[in-house]
């Protein structure tokens, strides 16, 4: 996590200092003039597929499950916000992730046989992006690569493997079709092309991450909390299709 964000905060440095010196220049007669930049409203709208993996693990004394999954399906976002002098937008952001999939539950399986091993999950997400455009005045192929990061909050509904089972040993385990609190993180690079002076489309391939809080119900005594550990998290890798105006 440290090294991407030290690699995208190097090309985020070296995109500003290369942006500051491949301005466009119009010529009337022999005199060259700088274009302006110009800060105007930002729209973006992307469609693209999602590859999830989910991870679980859950131990409090006896209580010891641990597995995972792999799920595919679609995601959409929207953003709006203000883009500032052609080179940065920074914006509010809603996103719908849906996919399908399978757990591995061999291992779980031979201790709970009643177990189901469908991913079925839906999560909503809403937050605040920012996307930079360090090559918005280049002449050549790099104008419109872009990067960007948003942090998000929300909440998925999952279908997990343990249901509604009536024993005291399995009522702090995840419920069948529960819904939990999220928290993402999006880290993005792409390139748009541009069809008029406003438009532009484009393509981006997205690493999420998201936190699953999900072990709130869990009964912990007070003096017990090193005996106890859970974790719940999911990361994809998304490919996306966007259209934006700027």
């Amino acid at each position: 996590m440290k090294k991407i964000i030290l690699v995208l905060l190097m090309l985020f440095c070296c995109g500003t200092a290369l942006a500051e010196s491949t301005d466009y220049y119009t010529s009337n007669s022999d005199t060259l003039k700088r274009t302006p930049r110009r800060s105007s409203f930002y729209i973006n709208g992307g469609f693209g597929f999602d590859f999830t993996h989910i991870s679980y693990n859950h131990e409090y004394h006896e209580q010891k499950v641990k597995y995972s999954g792999n799920g595919f399906g679609i995601v959409g976002d929207l953003s709006l916000g203000c883009l500032i002098k052609e080179f940065i937008a920074v914006y509010g952001s809603f996103e719908v992730v849906s996919y399908d999939g399978k757990y591995d539950l061999k291992n779980v399986k031979k201790k709970y046989s009643f177990i189901d091993d469908e991913i079925d999950d839906i999560a909503l997400l809403g937050g605040i992006g920012v996307t930079g455009f360090p090559f918005s005045r280049a002449n050549n192929f790099s104008q419109g690569i872009f990067f960007g990061g948003k942090l998000l909050f929300g909440a998925i509904m999952m279908q997990e493997p343990f249901g509604n089972y009536d024993n005291y040993d399995l009522r702090n385990f995840s419920q069948q079709d529960k819904d939990y609190f999220v928290i993402g993180l999006d880290l993005e690079l792409g390139k748009d092309w541009k069809i008029s002076d406003r438009i532009s489309i484009g393509v981006a391939l997205r690493w999420q991450f998201l936190g699953i809080v999900s072990g709130d119900d869990t009964l912990v005594d007070d003096d017990d909390w090193a005996n106890y550990e859970h974790n719940h998290m999911g990361n994809s890798v998304q490919l996306m299709l966007r259209l934006n105006r700027r």
